[in-house]
């Protein structure tokens, strides 16, 4: 017969195996000797599995992770459909990704486009950029689209190092089923701050005739360093007999992936700012709203549109003022869009819609606003922020004469 001790440690099982017919000293001592050890092998433990802690977490900083996978564990799954990028369900705590370590941004300016193929009279501009983590994308109107007769005038490119090195990509893709679609203007971009899915939006000519005016979005993914456009998605399209589409904006809901576009639609009865949502897939879009005020057709532009961390929706513009006076304009949604409460006044001020800052390379029209709200933990979560440019009050001048 014999009576077996066993004791753990990280460096293995301790077994001693004793006979019972041992002396009873014999037994004491043997058991005495395996309760000395006992706190010998939890500090070793101890050592051991802080070891393995430093470890792991030099893996996690060499390899921009700050989670541990399984092989095969796949951290956003998603599938195509129809050429659209579409994402995988997932619960809230797991929606919001893991940012990559950030690389230092560059310490000098970096150019963006690459000028090769430039006419002398090609340019660029009304630049648009986001970022998510190392990965960024730009966008901006290119002159080429005019001396090359194509009209394709919007340019894009990528970086996957923080902005330290970028890639033209050239022109933007068009839909398979339209490939006469011209991308014309006023590029802007968004990215959701959950998934890592890039939306570019702009203006452009679905039948490259003049006789349409629409707005357009694609959702794009990195993927390493490749960056994927799924298929062009158009929200709206007028005839410009009467009617065009300007100065269009988007912003992403990073809780659902719903995506909002506000743009001014200049229509027979003046102009209005008008809204419209899609899911993350943009293959539906919803009627358009009307944010602005009947009161307000035809003196309203550049809006904007931004999510608050409560979900509520807001909508800035800008409103031409009956006589010298203009101010920012302010509505919230609280049901994604469907509706708008009344618009209220943010800021009043004095436009000069004719001429910019000193040195400033556009003439006219940079009075238009910009939003953010903010998002983090602490006192003021959910606080908008509007930045806007004004001049002083140069009606004074023309009464002192």
């Amino acid at each position: 017969d014999f009576c077996i001790a066993m004791t753990l440690c990280t460096a293995g099982p301790i077994v001693a195996v004793l006979s019972t017919d041992a002396p009873a000293a014999t037994l004491h001592h043997a058991w005495l000797g395996i309760l000395l050890y006992l706190p010998i092998c939890i500090a070793a433990a101890a050592v051991i599995h802080r070891y393995l802690l430093r470890a792991m977490a030099r893996q996690l900083t060499r390899s921009g992770k700050h989670v541990i996978r399984k092989a095969g564990a796949h951290a956003r799954p998603e599938v195509l459909d129809g050429g659209g990028i579409v994402e995988a369900t997932r619960s809230a705590t797991s929606a919001r990704l893991a940012s990559p370590s950030v690389i230092a941004p560059p310490t000098a300016n970096k150019r963006v486009n690459n000028p090769a193929g430039d006419g002398a009279t090609d340019g660029q501009c009304e630049t648009s950029i986001v970022a998510f983590g190392n990965n960024m994308v730009a966008a901006w109107n290119d002159g080429t689209g005019f001396s090359d007769l194509s009209n394709d005038s919007q340019g894009w490119a990528t970086s996957t190092d923080a902005g330290v090195t970028w890639t033209d990509q050239g022109k933007l893709p068009k839909p398979a089923a339209n490939p006469s679609l011209v991308w014309t203007s006023d590029p802007v971009l968004a990215v959701n701050t959950s998934t890592g899915a890039f939306y570019y939006s702009g203006l452009c000519d679905p039948a490259n005739t003049g006789a349409t005016s629409a707005i357009g979005l694609i959702k794009g993914r990195f993927n390493g360093s490749t960056f994927t456009w799924g298929t062009p998605s158009i929200v709206r399209t007028v005839s410009t007999t009467t009617d065009f589409l300007d100065k269009q904006w988007i912003a992403v809901n990073p809780a659902n992936g719903k995506v909002f576009v506000s743009y001014t639609w200049f229509n027979a009865g003046g102009d209005e700012i008008d809204v419209q949502s899609a899911d993350s897939s943009l293959t539906t879009w919803s009627s358009a709203v009307k944010v602005s005020l009947v009161g307000e057709n035809g003196n309203v532009q550049g809006s904007r549109p931004a999510v608050a961390p409560d979900g509520s929706l807001y909508v800035v513009y800008y409103l031409i003022g009956a006589v010298d006076v203009d101010y920012l304009r302010v509505a919230k949604s609280t049901n994604q869009g469907v509706s708008f409460g009344t618009p209220v006044n943010a800021v009043s001020f004095y436009a000069n819609f004719g001429s910019g800052a000193p040195g400033f390379n556009r003439a006219q029209g940079i009075q238009f606003p910009s939003i953010a709200i903010e998002r983090s933990s602490g006192p003021h979560n959910g606080r908008i922020f509007l930045t806007w440019a004004e001049s002083m009050n140069w009606y004074d001048d023309e009464a002192a004469m």
